[in-house]
């Protein structure tokens, strides 16, 4: 099979497909169950870290009965007076709690015209940035694409593709029930169609620049900190990309859209969203989630975004962000697609960005999944790559090829299914601000190791080879030696004795392939997280040479605050048998089985903090009434996998983690390790430090149910707690 996510039909179930557009709406991802509801799959952003007056949680939704979205902007009680522009008052006292919303960018997209919107594109002909306004300013291709009936496949009239072309800006004068007319955008629960749908495209927050770089990082003369103050009042703003073809950049104090940007090769399909069966045949265009980072261009510090379209196609763009308010078609930096190399496939990981040895700011990214897709630009060998481009030009610095491709496919072995390379994380191990690794995991398992240590790109390598070809860090494989795919981004963190030496931390298990949501009965695969020494040497350690961490209980609390959360033991370090020993063990790892409940797997990159692993777990549900699984918030050591000596959990439900926060396990009061999800499936926290203390941090998860899961928790892993 394809790796895609089984494509939905308005009931939420698989419909088979053939071509290459058709093949592309397979991917579904946390929303593949789930039929006609208003949910949210990607994750929250934060405006600061700290909880303040200001603190706002910026949540992306989606209504699956006509693919509108929605995002709003969601006030946080700090017990501090709000100061402007605040419109909405607290009901809530509790510290960290969410308030009613004070703005939804649908509404605002609603009430402004059309004709006044500033969009922008690429001219796929010239490669020239345009704005999306006229029509014969497009490629040739593009205009073809925007006459095109979606249903009849007919060529209309230029005056038609203009007509289109003003319906995807959002003019509503051609809408209606005729033959000749357009879909029907309806005002719903979540605002209107003219904001498409928002699924897996996390937002991000830009405000002031806020990096931690040394002032002097680019020499003299070049002052990062005259940088920031110059830019300190600029425009707060939320970028998020939707499936109505834009990256939206709304202002993030009153929601309103300041502009837009449609990459060029998603124009060609733009006219699938005028189609009268749309709400039955879904399209994907930039469903990738946003990055910001500010870099420096050679002459001035630049405030940069790149993103991927994820689902939406291949193609990863940059966009210039400094000047929000002017923003223009200078603005418009680069794209990158696999027009450029037939390696790329669909993007789904996020990219990295990172300032090189060579004094060069760069965006990173894997390659992504099914670039063997037939549509003309196809993979030869269906290989992982990680891509190296320049952050202001998009050119090609360095490609690493791994080898491993359709011929190399262990679990399906002759099926010619292509491997494709997670989110890659970056790594700067002598602190001085440029990257040194790279390390990301792929379908297939792998998980690979890049030394760009070196000033010369033309020295950047696979840090292990098997004579010329690249070798594997690590291969993850269950206990039956089954190969387990990795499709998120690694975590690294230094190794507690050896401080030139890390721990690589990452989950494995896919979401992504028909037939994932899928659990046999009796069984299935078995997911692990794993915590892999990474000590330098060409060694490639096995699984058999890590400590293993289990899941000891699940129990189910009556909080003092009335609500039944539900939590986890897993294994110690106080006991023996779990205690890490540096001198044979090579790390550790935790299977993701409790009892005989099967089909847990990470499918979003762990979090490392303050000594502790944050990850959360994914358990599909197949019912198209849920909201498509559910899963767990889990907190451990992260250099031995033990659970903490303290509770990172209100457990009672009191407001206060303290000595009262632990279960009853085999007769004595015990840590817990994790809490489930009252979401559904939740995607990776946002997390906000409490400076009054008590509760120390506030993570916040959106989850499939629409709603914000907010977990307080105890950020001190070593704080005195009552220990079991």
């Amino acid at each position: 099979d394809d790796i895609w996510h089984a494509a939905f039909n308005s009931n939420g179930t698989y419909a088979s497909a053939s071509s290459a557009a058709a093949v592309a709406e397979k991917l579904i991802a946390a929303i593949s169950n789930i039929a006609g509801r208003i949910g949210s799959a990607s994750a929250v952003a934060l405006n600061s870290g700290t909880l303040n007056a200001n603190s706002r949680v910026y949540q992306a939704k989606f209504d699956s009965n006509d693919w509108s979205g929605a995002l709003v902007s969601i006030p946080i009680q700090s017990g501090q007076t709000p100061v402007a522009p605040a419109t909405t008052t607290c009901t809530s006292e509790a510290l960290g709690e969410l308030c009613p919303q004070e703005w939804n960018a649908a509404e605002e997209l609603e009430s402004m015209n059309y004709n006044v919107r500033k969009v922008f594109t690429r001219n796929i002909d010239t490669g020239t940035a345009v704005e999306f306004k006229t029509l014969s300013d497009l490629a040739a291709s593009q205009q073809t694409a925007l006459r095109t009936n979606p249903d009849t496949a007919a060529v209309e009239s230029t005056t038609i593709g203009q007509q289109r072309l003003n319906y995807v800006l959002g003019d509503n004068s051609n809408e209606g029930t005729a033959s000749s007319e357009f879909r029907v955008r309806k005002l719903t629960a979540l605002g209107t169609g003219k904001l498409g749908d928002i699924i897996h495209s996390s937002p991000a927050f830009s405000g002031a620049p806020d990096s931690f770089y040394p002032d002097l990082l680019e020499g003299v003369g070049n002052s990062y900190n005259a940088y920031r103050l110059a830019n300190e009042n600029r425009t707060p703003m939320v970028y998020v990309g939707a499936n109505d073809g834009m990256l939206h950049a709304f202002n993030g104090a009153d929601g309103s859209e300041e502009f837009a940007y449609i990459p060029g090769p998603l124009v060609n399909k733009l006219n699938q969203l005028s189609s009268k069966n749309y709400n039955n045949g879904h399209t994907y265009f930039v469903d990738g989630s946003p990055k910001i980072f500010d870099a420096f261009d050679g002459s001035s510090w630049k405030t940069m975004l790149a993103s991927s379209v994820g689902a939406g196609g291949q193609t990863v763009f940059g966009l210039d962000i400094t000047d929000p308010d002017g923003f223009s078609t200078a603005d418009v930096k680069w794209e990158f697609s696999d027009a450029d190399d037939a390696d790329l496939g669909y993007t789904i990981g996020d990219v990295t960005f990172a300032r090189m040895n060579n004094d060069k700011w760069v965006v990173i990214f894997g390659n992504g999944y099914n670039n063997t897709e037939p549509d003309g630009n196809v993979s030869s060998t269906g290989n992982a790559v990680i891509y190296v481009v320049d952050a202001f030009t998009g050119a090609l610095i360095k490609k690493f090829d791994t080898g491993v491709g359709t011929a190399d496919d262990p679990l399906n072995p002759g099926s010619n299914r292509p491997n494709g390379m997670a989110r890659v994380s970056a790594v700067d191990l002598d602190g001085d601000f440029n990257a040194d690794y790279l390390y990301a995991g792929d379908l297939f398992g792998n998980v690979w190791k890049v030394d760009v240590s070196a000033t010369s790109t033309a020295s950047w390598d696979f840090a292990y080879k098997d004579g010329v070809n690249p070798k594997p860090f690590f291969i993850a494989k269950d206990s039956n030696g089954d190969v387990q795919p990795i499709t998120a981004g690694v975590a690294v963190k230094r190794h507690p004795l050896k401080k030139s030496q890390t721990i690589v931390l990452f989950g494995t298990g896919k979401y992504m392939e028909v037939g994932d949501s899928a659990i046999p009965t009796g069984g299935g695969p078995i997911y692990s997280f794993y915590g892999v020494w990474d000590d330098n040497t060409a060694s490639q350690y096995s699984r058999s040479q890590l400590l293993q961490q289990e899941i000891l209980n699940q129990t189910v609390v009556s909080g003092a605050d009335g609500i039944d959360r539900e939590f986890r033991v897993t294994s110690s370090s106080e006991q023996p048998a779990y205690k890490i020993d540096w001198t044979s063990d090579k790390g550790w790892y935790m299977d993701l089985r409790y009892s005989n409940f099967y089909g847990e797997r990470v499918v979003v990159e762990p979090v490392v903090r303050n000594g502790r692993v944050i990850f959360v777990t994914l358990i599909p549900d197949e019912d198209p009434c849920s909201s498509g699984g559910d899963g767990w918030i889990m907190e451990l050591n992260a250099d031995s996998g033990s659970r903490l000596p303290a509770s990172p959990f209100d457990v009672n439900g009191d407001g206060i983690i303290d000595g009262d926060d632990f279960v009853n396990y085999s007769s004595e009061d015990t840590i817990v390790s994790g809490v489930k999800s009252r979401s559904g499936i939740v995607a990776k926290p946002g997390i906000l430090n409490n400076p009054k203390g008590g509760t120390d941090e506030y993570k916040y998860f959106s989850g499939t149910s629409g709603k914000v899961d907010i977990v307080g928790e105890s950020s001190n892993p070593n704080s005195r707690r009552r220990q079991s």
